[in-house]
């Protein structure tokens, strides 16, 4: 048997309107899966059990009526399915969260997405690898990214690319503290801690950090981050990675990439709400490109909406990847800017909330135009 999991995902390209065909997706035990079968084929609701190597699960295409209809159902097989359902449906649907910060709260909503701006100081990040890593060029350019628009700058000071060496919590600190203590209580817009390192999460958050975005969904620190979470009670990116960070798996195997994610991520943000953080203070970040292959990606994208049944807000990070060089044939990083926007634009449509950035300016003049054109205004 496997742990039930509901996913739901649109095949209509946008989360404004309700009225259009689902993707409902099912995982459990064989006997359970056939009993459903029957019913929704009885509902003439197009369904299969379908398999991915040993993974067994329920594909439904349905509308929002056949989903309410089942909500509805107290008895027969539906009456498993029901509560559970009627939670995810209400998480799919949530259009609006608030995200509550040391200095207030951000307003998170579906169609249009804060802006995270990456401050990367480092030697070696695939992209802007040494442009920043003088402390005043960071400070400036944490500044520039406000100026362009940026909801949050998210300071890092260790390179995770594929290849990159990894540095200790001592090196990071000397990196990230100067220029984060040359900026508190100097920009309008709150500042996220980029580490995977406790020891650099806490001074950072002493140095005006709000938020934390652990990669390593707090895998590589445990009980130390989830002790610093607590002690300041702050939002925390969890993102998901397959198997190794460093060095980053290059030849990973999914059966099926997003239930795999969902419940990965899952799992880990259920470690937080058991030790007492708020669920309220959990994002979800599916890792493109962290251990995934070009297909992958592209299914990440084209599914993305289906994280929101998790109830968590999604952060999306696109921005120049490979994924992007290997469809449009752009090797250099420094030429992957329109598909850093399409995949923008992708992640708008699919509910993201959060959209990490290198060009926050480029990016946001583009949302922009999408959401004042899906929304009529």
């Amino acid at each position: 048997m496997h742990e039930k999991l509901i996913l739901v995902h649109s095949n209509f390209q946008t989360p404004f309107f309700l009225d259009y065909t689902l993707k409902l997706k099912i995982f459990d035990d064989y006997a359970v899966l056939e009993s459903l079968n029957r019913y929704f084929l009885k509902k003439k609701i197009c369904s299969k059990i379908a398999s991915a190597g040993d993974l067994l699960f329920l594909d439904i295409d349905c509308n929002v009526e056949d989903i309410e209809e089942v909500i509805q159902m107290k008895r027969g097989p539906a009456g498993r399915l029901s509560g559970e359902l009627e939670q995810i449906w209400h998480n799919y649907r949530t259009v609006r969260r608030e995200l509550h910060i040391p200095r207030g709260k951000l307003i998170l909503r579906t169609g249009f997405p804060l802006l995270m701006g990456i401050l990367n100081i480092t030697p070696d990040s695939f992209y802007d690898g040494g442009r920043f890593f003088d402390k005043d060029r960071a400070i400036e350019h944490a500044f520039q990214l406000q100026e362009e628009g940026a909801d949050i700058i998210d300071i890092g000071g260790q390179s995770t690319r594929p290849g990159s060496t990894q540095i200790s919590a001592e090196e990071e600190i000397d990196r990230v503290i100067p220029v984060l203590m040359n900026l508190k209580g100097k920009l309008r817009i709150p500042v996220s801690i980029d580490t995977y390192y406790a020891k650099v999460a806490r001074i950072a958050l002493e140095n005006g950090a709000e938020l934390i975005n652990d990669n390593s969904a707090l895998t590589m620190d445990k009980e130390e981050m989830l002790k610093v979470v607590t002690d300041f009670n702050v939002p925390v990116v969890l993102m998901h990675y397959h198997k190794t960070l460093q060095p980053m798996q290059t030849e990973p195997e999914y059966k099926d990439v997003l239930y795999e994610i969902a419940c990965w991520l899952k799992e880990r943000a259920h470690v937080l709400t058991s030790n007492k953080i708020a669920a309220q203070r959990i994002i979800l970040d599916p890792g493109i490109g962290f251990g995934k292959l070009l297909e992958n990606n592209v299914e990440i994208f084209y599914k993305l909406d289906a994280l929101r049944s998790l109830g968590f807000p999604i952060l999306v990070g696109p921005s120049r990847k490979s994924f992007i060089g290997a469809i449009n044939k752009e090797l250099s990083p420094q030429d992957r800017l329109s598909g850093t926007i399409a995949s923008c634009i992708v992640s708008l449509l699919k509910g993201a909330m959060i959209i990490r950035v290198h060009d926050v300016k480029k990016i946001k003049d583009a949302l922009e135009v999408v959401s004042a054109i899906l929304s009529g205004t």
